[in-house]
């Protein structure tokens, strides 16, 4: 069977939307589906040792559009987010220049390649509109796979009279998919509600993790000093939840006389420094605070293994994100702080058996909840890790595995 697997982003992209596709590539031919890709990324076309890690039988390529790029060059682009206005300018989204050179290139590759199915992968969602005129031009089976939600998702605020024609849009996509497929139940419950569809309308294929990104060297614990640690960039509707955190943790070390070498915060990541300096001023916690900068890859597995307790930011209102470091938290063998107003959407922790402490966004609960954990790290009574058996369910070529099996038995012709 030929899918054309329709990707923007794709390995050597830095992207997580990227390696989400790109581990179907990989695996999806050791179950007989052979992968035939469409993307934006130039590089790949010109790498044949990266296509053949991928196990790519050809990649179509698409030129990308520079509309992006030169919006935040000259500064237009994030005046325009920031004023909500970029949603009234572009449509579904600032790659929409892509769809058209897309579908142009992706006519070659289903009249080369006698292809069977169709795969669209957001983000952005540009992609999705691409693999929908395929599939109608074509009359080829859809499947459109989710990484976010559209339609009711948090990170996506639409004016109402544009929100009706995004509406209007993926609900023609979803009514011309054969299948639809998402990251959790939780996003997938979102985008039925935002379209009126019926429960149990997505199959569930997780982000997951590569197996090769289990470190393969141990640093121990930190003995000496209490370390919380927080990596990773966060959005807009984190930085409340942030605060809430670092004046939580100004707490407990203020009412509990704790010094700098007894208890320290690190931090690592792309946010702004000036945002995080002024969190943590206001919090008065500069002499407990370090800022790690960028971590390579090593340091950053390092670093998660020496923590005692991870920091996860789950805002208010936000009732799907599973953000991509979840798994690295994970293969950290930590004890996670799951700073959340709900527990429900978190299966993923209970199903490996992750040890974790959640706690409600407030500066009150989190104080208490830290001095918990210090106590029990003080009395070697504060546990780590997970059940390794179970989150190897997680491996991404697991998921994949899943996923290629799924779609045979839907559309391989018997």
């Amino acid at each position: 069977m030929n899918i054309l697997l329709i990707s923007y982003l794709f390995p050597p992209d830095k992207s997580a939307g990227g390696y989400r596709a790109a581990s179907f590539a990989k695996y999806f031919p050791e179950k007989d589906l052979n992968v035939f890709l469409l993307t934006s990324n130039k590089e790949i076309t010109e790498n044949n040792e990266l296509q053949k890690e991928y196990n790519l039988s050809m990649v179509y390529y698409a030129k990308r559009p520079k509309l992006r790029e030169i919006g935040y060059k000259i500064k237009l682009l994030a005046l325009l987010e920031l004023l909500n206005l970029d949603k009234l300018l572009f449509f579904p989204d600032i790659y929409f220049p892509w769809i058209t050179r897309a579908v142009k290139v992706g006519s070659k590759a289903i009249e080369n390649e006698k292809i069977d199915v169709i795969l669209a992968t957001q983000p952005p969602l540009s992609a999705l509109v691409v693999g929908y005129r395929l599939s109608k031009k074509f009359n080829i089976p859809l499947i459109s796979d989710y990484r976010d939600p559209w339609n009711g998702s948090p990170f996506l605020q639409f004016p109402k009279f544009i929100k009706k024609k995004h509406l209007k849009l993926e609900k023609k996509i979803v009514k011309k998919s054969k299948m639809l497929v998402t990251i959790g139940k939780d996003c997938a419950k979102i985008i039925e509600k935002a379209l009126h569809l019926e429960k149990d309308s997505f199959e569930i294929i997780h982000n997951g993790f590569f197996k090769e990104e289990i470190p393969t060297t141990q640093c121990e614990k930190e003995k000496q000093t209490f370390t919380v640690s927080f990596f990773g960039n966060f959005y807009l509707v984190h930085k409340p939840v942030f605060r809430t955190f670092c004046l939580g943790f100004g707490e407990f070390v203020k009412k509990h006389n704790l010094l700098p070498h007894q208890v320290k915060f690190n931090y690592a990541g792309g946010t702004s420094r000036k945002v995080i300096r002024r969190m943590v001023h206001e919090a008065e916690i500069e002499d407990y605070f370090h800022d790690l900068g960028y971590l390579s890859k090593r340091k950053f597995h390092c670093e998660l293994q020496k923590s005692n307790v991870l920091i996860l930011l789950y805002p208010k209102g936000i009732e799907y994100a599973l953000p991509t470091k979840l798994y690295d938290y994970i293969l950290g063998n930590s004890h996670i702080m799951l700073i959340s107003y709900k527990k429900d959407n978190w299966s993923v922790l209970d199903e490996i058996e992750q040890q974790y402490t959640q706690v409600q966004i407030s500066t009150s609960a989190i104080y208490e909840k830290l001095w918990s954990l210090y106590n029990k790290w003080k009395n070697n009574k504060l546990k780590y890790g997970c059940n390794e058996e179970k989150i190897m369910s997680f491996e991404r070529k697991f998921l994949a595995y899943k996923y290629s099996e799924k779609i045979k038995a839907k559309f391989m012709k018997h």
